[in-house]
């Protein structure tokens, strides 16, 4: 098992981005280092859940966060030089199940240079927006994740890819996705980012960042505060359904154990959980089918007032 406490570097190949960009993020990068708990906390965070929750199918939350880490452990390994590469367990697998395991590498690690890297504090997967608002497309074309930050007005696009090995068509087709985005929420995104995740000649892992011009005309109008609510929602489902929570003055914890001496432990605010509580009472979906501004003026109000709302350690 990959360890919380320790480093670890995946190689970074980076293009198509401004000279801006380049020098602002990336700066003649060619590794990126983080550490353990950086990597099982992007898991955490990261995309979709395995099962979307609905009336009809209730999962354990525990259960997916450590299915998702023992994904993570099944396909990567550490080399002696302490960069991650793809396991040799994968050798036994057939296409269709080693392309899952890569589905989900390229997620994990989207989300951590997506703020190691980039800044962003959130990435919302576009189909679970779906669940509460209609997202239309006027195109097949479309990306996977849209990030953000709290505070700011500033969004870029993301399209996350996992493969064996890296080939133009599928590069191409990712980067008319991120460029079919013009606008999200009246802002031009900062920037569309291809982040393609592949074995590279040594099965190290690299990851691909490529930031073409838009060229679409797809505009994204989604209140920030359901892109909120989409992020912290499968958290506050294991806080919500978790039995044995540890409580503090002022928050919540599930302690997660990673191996025999590891254990990472969730803590969220209390008064995130309880502003989350009142907001899943108040008929989220029917807010925002009618779109109503005050609902989402009032939500971002509230969140603005807490400080640190979640953290792992």
């Amino acid at each position: 098992m990959l360890s919380l406490r320790k480093k670890y570097k995946i190689l970074i190949d980076y293009s198509d981005f401004n000279i801006h960009d380049a020098k602002r993020y990336f700066n003649g990068m060619t590794e990126l280092e983080f550490t353990g708990k950086e990597l099982y906390e992007s898991v955490i965070t990261c995309g979709m859940p395995y099962v979307l929750p609905t009336e009809k199918i209730l999962i354990s939350r525990i259960e997916e966060i450590m299915y998702k880490f023992y994904l993570l452990n099944t396909a990567l390994e550490v080399d002696s030089h302490r960069y991650l590469i793809f396991s040799k367990k994968m050798h036994y697998l057939d296409s269709t199940e080693c392309a899952y395991l890569n589905y989900y590498i390229g997620m994990f690690i989207t989300k951590l240079v997506s703020s190691k890297i980039f800044g962003f504090d959130y990435l919302v997967h576009l189909n679970i927006v779906k669940r509460y608002m209609s997202v239309k497309f006027n195109s097949p074309k479309r990306p996977d994740l849209i990030a953000f930050n709290k505070y700011v007005n500033i969004y870029s696009i993301f399209e996350a890819k996992g493969r064996t090995r890296l080939d133009n068509r599928t590069l191409i087709k990712a980067k008319k996705q991120v460029q079919a985005i013009k606008y999200v929420n009246g802002a031009k995104p900062s920037n569309g980012i291809v982040s393609a995740v592949v074995h590279d000649n040594k099965s190290m892992v690299k990851c691909y960042l490529r930031d073409p011009e838009p060229k679409g005309s797809e505009t994204l109008n989604i209140p920030k505060s359901l892109l909120i609510w989409l992020y912290y929602e499968p958290i506050y489902l294991l806080f919500k359904e978790e039995k044995n929570i540890e409580k503090c003055a002022n928050c919540m914890n599930v302690p997660i154990r990673i191996n025999d001496n590891e254990t990472l432990t969730i803590s969220m605010n209390t008064k995130l959980y309880q502003l989350l509580r009142e907001y899943e009472e108040s008929n989220i979906r029917n807010c925002y089918k009618h779109i109503d501004e005050n609902f989402d003026e009032k939500f971002l109000e509230d969140f603005s007032k807490i400080s640190e709302p979640l953290k792992m350690e």
